[in-house]
């Protein structure tokens, strides 16, 4: 319910389409790109749940990036200035430990770091809090807690102010400026 009622407050910042695993390799590389020259280094969750570490593996080695595994409790100190992004789950699935999304956030900001949250495990069930805690990117899936179904679409977002530079290494035809245009060059 809170990830909605955030959606209408401030639109154009979720996307609803794709898989989970898709939208993490989208976020990834997306994020990778947003951080810049110097920044070649993904810090992943140790624990993720097994598909985000293996598209974090992927989208490392397609930007040039070193994935490394760390702990959520030892984050701020494995951060460091070529730390792009951070991968983490907002709850481990398999204990169903709630990690600190407001400090963990602030510490991935304070390394200049983009912060990329998976919320399978908590949209629609827990707050989050993607706008009031300045979150990046996140994804999540909505056959969970958000009552979808099996087969019902990932979602993807975007905080707003990032959207300008955020380079989906993904375009298609519906993320397109005028999709109707039917333009051999794409135009975000």
């Amino acid at each position: 319910k809170e990830l909605v009622e955030d959606a209408k407050k401030r639109p154009g910042q979720i996307v609803v389409g794709d898989s989970t695993s898709v939208n993490v390799f989208k976020a990834l590389v997306g994020a990778v790109r947003l951080a810049g020259e110097g920044r070649d280094e993904i810090l992943v969750d140790a624990i993720t749940f097994p598909t985000d570490g293996y598209i974090a593996a992927s989208a490392a080695r397609m930007t040039g990036c070193e994935l490394r595994p760390v702990d959520p409790d030892e984050l701020s100190s494995a951060l460091g200035p070529r730390t792009a992004a951070v991968l983490l789950n907002h709850v481990d699935y398999r204990t169903g430990r709630l990690y600190d999304l407001p400090s963990l956030t602030s510490a991935i900001h304070a390394a200049g770091a983009l912060a990329v949250w998976d919320l399978c495990h908590t949209a629609g069930a827990l707050p989050v809090g993607l706008d009031e805690h300045g979150v990046d990117l996140a994804v999540g899936c909505t056959y969970k807690y958000l009552n979808g179904g099996p087969g019902s679409p990932a979602y993807l977002y975007v905080r707003a102010d990032l959207q300008d530079r955020f380079d989906s290494p993904l375009p298609g035809w519906n993320s397109h400026a005028e999709p109707f245009a039917m333009s051999s060059s794409y135009e975000p």
